[in-house]
């Protein structure tokens, strides 16, 4: 009991570590925030255009731009692995990670966790009031905050994979942008999903790209099914952890066989 209590404490670390780090850089906040907004003006224009016309419900242009509001601060609290791990690869700063007395994957796990939550809770309480005063749209918030948590989890695995990659694949930049435009294309951020043929809907909803920027906000609006939502969750948490410790058990034993 003690000794889980003491690895429960190694990873609480990594996480305070990058809270504390990220709460106290405000001014990286602030880009973001400016980012974030900036991000807002072009689909809010556009989707105001096509309520006007006719084209889309007042529904369904309010529920596009919640749907690429919830994608921006989800892709904003991303403590971006990816390059992380890609820095630690290139200067060989991994084979010292990897000699820490913990696991290197739920280490990192950690960490992003520690970035996600406080920049999450500051894009959350300045952005979801003020567009609920001006799109008032119906949503169960505890569902948005549950379903938040997994798609984090997710997110950062993602880019875990993605990180770990460049072991491998020196030159892994390709496959960074592969996974970059499948999250933005069935996370709601280039056309949402409301606005695709429901063939490509019915696609984009079994992958864990849309469970990683999508799925919080169709949830909690009553758009999907929470139940199958939740399976498909913890069903691609469960993959990808299998996959990253994969990875990980590989990039161990050629280390070992290259000396």
């Amino acid at each position: 009991m003690s000794s889980m209590t003491n690895e429960l404490r190694k990873y609480w670390g990594y996480f305070m570590l990058e809270f504390k780090r990220t709460s106290f850089y405000w001014p990286g906040l602030l880009f973001r925030i400016s980012l974030i907004t900036l991000r807002l003006v072009l689909p809010f224009s556009v989707f105001e255009i096509l309520r006007r016309t006719g084209k889309i419900s007042d529904f369904d242009a309010t529920f596009a731009l919640w749907a690429v509001l919830i994608g921006q601060i989800l892709h904003n609290c991303d403590i971006r692995l990816s390059k992380r791990i890609k820095q630690e690869v290139r200067s060989g700063d991994i084979i010292i990670r990897l000699m820490d007395p913990t696991n290197y994957v739920f280490a990192k796990v950690a960490g992003s966790l520690g970035f996600f939550l406080p920049s999450f809770i500051v894009y959350s309480l300045i952005f979801i009031p003020i567009v609920y005063l001006i799109l008032p749209i119906k949503f169960n918030l505890i569902i948005l905050l549950t379903f938040t948590l997994i798609a984090a989890l997710i997110s950062n695995l993602i880019g875990l994979l993605v990180g770990m990659s460049s072991f491998f694949i020196e030159e892994n930049d390709g496959i960074e942008l592969v996974v970059g435009k499948l999250m933005f294309i069935f996370g709601n951020q280039i056309i949402p999903i409301i606005l695709m043929p429901i063939w490509v809907q019915n696609i984009a909803r079994l992958t864990p790209f849309y469970m990683a920027l999508a799925a919080p906000i169709d949830v909690a609006s009553g758009k999907y099914s929470s139940l199958i939502a939740f399976g498909q969750g913890i069903i691609y948490i469960a993959l990808l952890l299998w996959f990253a410790f994969w990875m990980l058990n590989k990039i161990k034993r050629k280390l070992v066989l290259n000396g």
